[in-house]
Order: structure tokens, then C-alpha cells, then sequence
């Protein structure tokens, strides 16, 4: 009897699964991802709160300091799920987004800190050797001034 209660419990909690496609380029991951983003944001994560009960899925306001790509945003309303990407209030983010403007879950978003909104400000990131993020910005730099 146990054993049987065990099993709805577990049965009726809700879960989520990703699987990203086998066709993802994770040499040029950066370069790829760039080549298929409708657009890219660079903006800051104003509000993060649950847009459901059980706050699996999460809505997220950004207000947007540079378009690096695409048309011109100005803030933006993004759907996550709870556990990717996760948004922290108040951080700023290099956003990827693809079809209309939502992110791609097996796409690439760039946590930059706080007060990043210059393109001074990711090449100066870029050049340091302490951060994760440092090499994805050496990487995405180039690319953003190409004709």
C-alpha cells in the first residue's frame, strides 16, 4: 500500500526534460548561435517573478541597453522555465534570441555582470582572464562588427 501511494506522489509531481538537438555546433557554439539569432539583446533583468502556480515557468522584464542584433528593442517580456535560463533582478544579460524574440533553450544567454551597457563594456570584460565569460565575449566581439 505503501508503495502504490509512493507512486502517485511521484507519478502526479510535474516534470520537465530537455534534449538539445544533436545538430548543435559545440566547437563554433558561439559563431552558430550568432548565425541563427534573429536577434541579440544586451539588457538588464528588471522583474523575475512565477507566472504559475507552482512557478515552473518564470516571466522575466528586461530592459534593453544595446541591440547588438536585429531590430531595435527596447524592453522585452521573456517566458523561462525554472530551472534555464535562470534570471536574476537586477544582472545583466547577452541574450540570444531566435523566431519571435524568445530564447531558444539549448541557445546561449551571457551573464555580464552588473552595469554593462556599453560596447566598451563587453570589450573590457572580454579582456579579462578571471571571468567565464570572458571567452564567449572574445569570441562574440568579432562577429558584432562585421558588416
Amino acid at each position: 500500500m505503501r508503495l502504490i501511494l509512493f507512486l502517485l506522489i511521484l507519478i502526479s509531481k510535474s516534470t520537465f526534460a530537455l534534449e538539445c538537438s544533436e545538430d548543435i555546433d559545440y566547437k563554433n557554439f558561439v559563431k552558430s548561435q550568432y548565425s541563427r539569432a534573429s536577434s541579440i539583446i544586451l539588457g538588464k533583468v528588471e522583474k523575475s517573478q512565477c507566472s504559475d502556480v507552482e512557478c515552473g515557468y518564470i516571466n522575466n522584464d528586461i530592459r534593453v541597453h544595446k541591440t547588438l542584433k536585429g531590430k531595435e528593442i527596447k524592453t522585452i517580456n521573456l517566458a523561462s522555465i525554472k530551472s534555464w535560463p535562470t534570471f536574476y533582478a537586477g544582472y545583466d544579460y547577452i541574450i540570444f534570441l531566435f523566431g519571435n524574440n524568445e530564447i531558444d533553450p539549448c541557445g546561449l544567454v551571457l551573464e555580464v555582470g552588473y552595469n554593462t551597457r556599453t560596447s566598451s563594456d563587453l570589450e573590457e570584460l572580454a579582456d579579462r582572464e578571471d571571468l567565464d565569460v570572458s571567452a564567449r565575449l572574445r569570441e562574440l566581439l568579432p562577429l558584432l562588427v562585421q558588416p
